[in-house]
């Protein structure tokens, strides 16, 4: 059980830096397609590497939302901090 539960710590962590990067990274990409727009437009080469960058990370980032999941949240399984937190919450309510 203690093993899932270290998974389950692990999986959350996973999750919240997804939750950052995925918003970060659409932004960041949104800037690097623009600045690489203007710069075809203005006959720069280089803009097509801000483009190809930018549809990289594009990508990447609705991978990120699709493996957004995290099973063990969906079992009941969570972290052990947290679990120690709710089961404070619980005893303190029933109190």
């Amino acid at each position: 059980m203690t093993e899932d539960l270290v998974k389950a710590e692990k999986a959350a962590f996973r999750q919240a830096v997804t939750a950052l990067y995925i918003p970060l990274s659409l932004f960041l990409s949104c800037v690097a397609s623009a600045a690489g727009v203007y710069l075809i437009y203005n006959s720069y080469a280089v803009g097509w590497a801000f483009v190809t960058v930018a549809f990289t990370v594009i990508i990447s980032a609705f991978v990120a939302l699709i493996r957004f999941q995290n099973k063990y949240r969906a079992k009941g399984l969570v972290g052990r901090a947290e679990a120690t937190a709710q089961d404070e919450l619980v005893s303190a309510h029933r109190e």
